[in-house]
């Protein structure tokens, strides 16, 4: 069939071209005979219909695109199963209270593999696709577990865990031989031969929660070896089935657009190694969590075009990497957060997730280190927010809302009013309440690129804080209200920037740490910073300047005594003894994450979020 094709497209195609050589040689003879022997338009006959070369034309690019377009499992004989049409029925898989997210197909689609919650923290489960078994693969590790991904012959799952410190571990289907791959490290995608895995440098479900720069890597599966493919941003990576392409999301481009005041989050296709990127469509949106179709000719992903997030699916060219233009897919998908496509294409899963969060406090005391009585709701301002804080004397917050555009907002906790600090179109993070309580600080990515911005307590003064060179994020004060700490995402370290008036005076490198690391608190005394990296509390010592693993975590706040620390672990409150590293209990809900804690200055309160996250499965199966 092959040959007799390339027969006819030959022929047609020379038939093609011998007749637009003659039309080209007809319209150079006009051209050179203008009307009347002199200057002007030049007489134009209509050709002879049989000279006509349209029909040609179409014949022949028709033949060469039966050639050219054929998938090459048909040149070769295989036949990849098609999805068919974009429309089909929608099942929900799970319906436990809590988190079920990150679902992973098994390569012959009869199970999943999924982060669920048992006992307030995550573990790696395996259902099959009807309901009828479950299997908790990780409990017995009592660590925190999410990102499965099944192996390319469906033997192992590799998977994020905040065990021993963190890192990527493989664990066979059936829950036995835990291998731990790597030391840092989420999101794991393998490659078709199963010897290498991509992986994220953080875990990503939220693309308007950025969270800090994520860089993308690679490990070999028998020796461990870990490369760098690429330090720009990099999330949710998926390996062409081919293995010659990289589908990820990316919160930051490569290149900056000083023209585009906001960036929004992208899918690019990339090499394998990480380069040449292409950017999968444009415009006013935002794009995340890509999934190959089996046969490499389309890649789906979630989008939020159109007013509200869908799945949708855009071809690719498999010799380019160059992506068309996307359509929707027909399916319920509106929270949805992390998607997978089986093996055979004809079925998709996804994870939803909704979450309300509610600032509390309580009374906290100190010396016995233990809370007493009960929490009471301190009313926020705006209905949806990221991430809030209190000012020093308790009698404000500082908001970075989530209700369809991430402005700040300072609130006044007593009569609920509220004032915006930002109104415009940009993306700005959480805000921080400077030692004196009298200014915020937060980071926005206002004329395209993350700068730290200041404002006085009643929202009034907007002004650049710090245009010191790289991307700024994450600022956090120092104890004297002096200088900030903030992540350097260009460098990929931290810089400290003194504050003197109206604008900063200058700044200051600090050691660069392993892996991307966001500031949370300074130390009271001033003699450490403490921060996170996927998962894990770090902390920098400034008189050493080396960074030391704690424990898994996240969300640190300091007591007074510099001492302590209070911060979230598995869905509850704890404290670490940093000199003897003894943790002991605050506070836990029975199925209720608590995290974001915050003392007040005295450390007569305690302030927290409690979180009613919600997310399940679902499945489409195409018609």
């Amino acid at each position: 069939m092959v040959t007799a094709v390339l027969s006819l497209a030959l022929l047609v195609w020379a038939a093609v071209a011998a007749a637009v050589q003659r039309r080209q040689r007809s319209d150079a003879e006009i051209q050179l005979f203008p009307r009347n022997g002199g200057s002007g338009d030049p007489v134009r006959s209509p050709p002879p219909r049989s000279r006509s070369v349209v029909p040609l034309i179409a014949i022949g690019v028709a033949a060469l695109w039966v050639v050219v377009g054929l998938p090459r499992s048909w040149l070769s004989g295989e036949r990849i199963p098609s999805a068919g049409g974009l429309e089909g029925p929608s099942t929900q898989l799970t319906f436990q209270r809590g988190v079920e997210a990150s679902p992973s197909f098994s390569p012959d689609g009869e199970w999943i593999a999924y982060r669920g919650e048992t006992a307030g923290s995550g573990d790696i489960l395996l259902r099959d696709i009807r309901g009828n078994r479950i299997l908790n693969l990780t409990g017995h590790l009592n660590a925190d577990e999410s990102d499965p991904a099944f192996s390319p012959d469906g033997r192992q799952i590799a998977f994020r865990s905040s065990f021993r410190n963190g890192g990527l571990y493989l664990i066979d289907r059936e829950g036995k031989d835990v291998r731990r791959l790597t030391s840092f490290g989420a999101s794991p995608a393998w490659t078709p031969d199963g010897r290498a895995i991509l992986f994220a440098t953080r875990s990503s479900l939220d693309p308007r929660n950025w969270g800090g720069l994520s860089e993308g890597w690679t490990v070999d599966v028998t020796s461990g070896r870990v490369t760098r493919i690429t330090r720009g941003d990099f999330r949710q990576p998926s390996v062409s089935p081919d293995g010659r392409y990289v589908a990820y999301w990316s919160a930051m481009p490569p290149s900056l657009d000083a023209a585009r005041p906001r960036r929004f989050p992208r899918i690019r296709v990339a090499s394998i190694d990480g380069r040449n990127p292409r950017q999968v469509g444009s415009g006013a949106w935002m794009d995340w969590s890509p999934a190959w179709s089996p046969d490499g000719d389309h890649l789906y992903f979630l989008s939020d075009r159109g007013g509200h997030t869908a799945i949708w699916r855009a071809p690719i060219d498999r010799r380019t990497g160059a992506a068309g233009d996307a359509v929707p897919v027909g399916a319920n998908s509106e929270t949805a957060t992390h998607l997978t496509i089986a093996h055979d294409g004809r079925r998709l899963a996804w994870s939803t997730l909704e979450s309300s969060p509610t600032m509390f406090r309580v009374a906290f005391e100190p010396d016995a280190r233990s809370i007493r009585g009960d929490p009471a709701e301190v009313a926020a301002g705006p209905p949806s927010w990221r991430c809030a804080e209190p000012s020093p004397d308790g009698s404000m917050l500082a908001v970075a809302a989530d209700d369809g555009q991430p402005d700040i907002y300072v609130v006044r906790i007593e009569n609920g009013r509220r004032r915006a600090v930002t109104t415009d179109e940009a993306l700005e993070g959480c805000p921080r309440w400077s030692p004196d309580g009298t200014r915020i600080i937060f980071h926005s990515d206002a004329g395209g690129l993350n700068r730290l911005w200041i404002a006085a307590s009643d929202g009034t003064g907007l002004r650049i804080a710090a245009s010191a060179t790289g991307e700024l994020t994450h600022p956090v004060w120092s104890p004297d209200g002096g200088a900030v700490v903030a992540w350097d995402s260009d460098l990929s370290t931290l810089r400290l920037i003194w504050l003197s008036g109206a604008s900063s005076s200058g700044s200051e490198i600090w050691p660069a740490p392993l892996h991307a690391f966001t500031p949370i608190a300074w130390s009271p005394d001033g003699t450490s910073l403490i921060g996170t990296t996927e998962g894990n509390l770090w902390i920098f010592d400034r008189e050493t300047a080396a960074y030391e693993p704690l424990m898994s975590g996240s969300a640190p706040t300091w007591l007074s005594t510099s001492r302590r620390i209070i911060f979230a672990t598995e869905g509850r409150l704890a404290m670490l003894d940093l000199p003897s590293r003894y943790t002991r209990a605050i506070m836990a809900v029975p199925d209720v994450q608590l995290d974001a804690p915050l003392l007040s200055p005295d450390n007569r309160w305690l302030y927290f979020n409690r979180n009613a996250a919600e997310a399940n499965l679902w499945m489409l199966t195409f018609n």
